[in-house]
């Protein structure tokens, strides 16, 4: 059998504010308080952290999630598009900055766990009001989506679909796929993406 090293995970996380992503990669777990390491990520996080939502994209062996975040940075241009907060489409060398030895992170980070060690989340308990739902709202409406005309490439597919397998499905997502069924347009494009995968790898097409 298999073992499956998981010591890393790649995040996106989504100012919330004005639709802007960051992605990014850490050594270690979802729940050990990392945040991130951009420079204008985490100067907007600072300004209003409610206003950010994190999304775990996948979680493997530190070497795997390197090379994935440079992939997805890389596909997805982020250096040329306003609609990320990277400023780069490569991993960085981090020296000096943020650390990947077991139990380091980066010195901001340590001074806010120590600041909030024991104290329960400000946000907890506390539903947004309507005008900052509207304002939300009003902020994300209009804007395209930033994978429109994007694609992953095979390779990176491949590694998202690995770093999935064998995580348990929640109750909630289970819940919300009971009765639903993909329309016959969607079926249709399924199908032929079927095929084409299946011509590609059986005639050699590139």
């Amino acid at each position: 059998m298999t073992t499956i090293t998981i010591d890393a995970f790649v995040y996106q996380w989504t100012d919330n504010a004005n639709g802007k992503k960051y992605i990014g990669f850490h050594k270690g777990c979802p729940l050990d308080g990392y945040i991130g390491s951009g420079k204008h990520f985490k100067a907007a996080y600072k300004k209003r952290p409610e206003c950010f939502t994190r999304r775990i994209l996948a979680m493997g062996s530190c070497q795997s999630m390197r090379e994935l975040e440079t992939q997805l940075l890389k596909e997805l241009d982020v250096r040329n598009d306003t609609d990320y907060y990277n400023l780069i489409d490569h991993e960085l060398p981090y020296t000096g900055g943020l650390s990947f030895n077991k139990g380091a992170s980066h010195p901001w980070v340590s001074e806010r766990n120590k600041a909030n060690k024991g104290k329960p989340s400000p946000l907890k308990g506390r539903p947004k009001s309507e005008e900052h739902k509207q304002k939300l709202s009003a902020a994300r409406k209009g804007r395209p989506g930033t994978f429109i005309g994007k694609r992953h490439s095979e390779e990176t597919r491949t590694k998202l679909s690995a770093a999935r397998k064998g995580k348990p499905i929640s109750e909630a997502t289970l819940a919300a796929r009971i009765g639903k069924f993909p329309s016959e347009e969607s079926r249709q494009k399924m199908k032929m993406a079927q095929l084409a995968r299946y011509a590609k790898a059986h005639i050699g097409e590139k």
